[in-house]
């Protein structure tokens, strides 16, 4: 029972628009600055042009793939910024080293998000740094958001290490429009490693790409089993870095459990991206290549302790 409530509460924000995903995710100009930006009032609006965090995080899903390229090598303070997690994990002063994955979204099982919501994840593209802190010990509960996993039951984990810092970056200087950038260059997440990996959950998920650069690329649909749990990314603050009201409401609810894969079908094809930092704490480095290989992972979005992104 406690899963069918959970899945009507979520399944009406997938529902809502699907009829017109398919144009949206042709391509309904979001790649054109002057029709992204919209009506002048929606860029000043803000919070307007902003999905609600229930409707944003619970089709957040990227796919992981090992990957190589300059390290960042900075100390960063790291500001929690989940309500549930605020008062127990610590903030903490990390130090990020060499780049180790980039996340890029992904739809399963043919389940594209509606528009509203597909224009802003088709561009949540992370690098992901290795990055070392002291211990944690903090225990939670975590439930699917995503319609194809809520059948999934909850997973009680502990959170032991810090073990990456994933940061929002644009491939190939692609055109992202200005309120969507708004929103991701404010999403950084620290992934943390369970004490124990979960126990593997074999569900078997078709991946498709949805950021514009590399469906470009042609690649097509893998199929993958998702197996272990074994990491929890959660949202934080850099440093001092103010963050508009607006975007903190979308991105402090972004938590994403990572599950191990194993490949089943589909090509796997290595591939060279260009990236730059949206963070402003990194604006000043240099664009940089990174070269994508083996697909490892699969970030999907979780509720904490029964405590759900709202719905408006």
């Amino acid at each position: 029972m406690k899963q069918c409530i959970r899945f009507t509460r979520i399944v009406g924000w997938y529902v809502l628009g699907l009829a017109m995903a398919a144009c949206a995710f042709a391509g309904d100009g979001d790649g054109d600055r002057a029709r992204a930006s919209g009506a002048a009032g929606e860029e000043i609006a803000g919070i307007a042009s902003l999905p609600s965090p229930l409707a944003f995080v619970s089709q957040l899903d990227l796919e992981c793939r090992k990957a190589s390229g300059p390290p960042l090598g900075q100390q960063v303070f790291l500001r929690q910024l989940n309500p549930v997690l605020q008062n127990q994990l610590p903030n903490q002063m990390a130090a990020v080293g060499e780049l180790r994955e980039v996340c890029l979204p992904v739809a399963k099982n043919h389940q594209i998000p509606g528009p509203q919501v597909l224009r802003f994840i088709r561009w949540v593209d992370l690098a992901c740094y290795e990055a070392n802190a002291a211990p944690v010990d903090v225990d939670v509960t975590l439930s699917h958001l995503n319609p194809v996993l809520a059948g999934l039951p909850d997973e009680a984990v502990h959170l032991a290490q810090l073990r990456r810092l994933c940061v929002p970056v644009r491939k190939n200087n692609s055109q992202i429009p200005w309120q969507v950038r708004r929103l991701i260059r404010h999403l950084d997440l620290a992934c943390y490693r369970f004490e124990q990996p979960t126990d593997s959950v074999q569900t078997p998920l078709i991946l498709s790409h949805l950021n514009p650069v590399v469906r470009e690329m042609g690649f097509d649909d893998r199929q993958v089993l998702l197996e272990r749990a074994f990491e929890l990314c959660v949202p934080v603050g850099k440093n001092n870095q103010p963050i508009p009201d607006d975007v903190l409401h979308d991105i402090e609810w972004v938590d994403l459990i990572k599950y191990q894969t194993e490949w089943i079908s589909g090509e796997i094809v290595d591939f060279a991206l260009n990236l730059t930092h949206l963070n402003p704490l990194f604006a000043g480095l240099p664009q940089f290549e990174a070269m994508l290989t083996t697909p490892l992972q699969v970030l999907v979005p979780v509720a904490k302790n029964q405590q759900f992104p709202p719905a408006d």
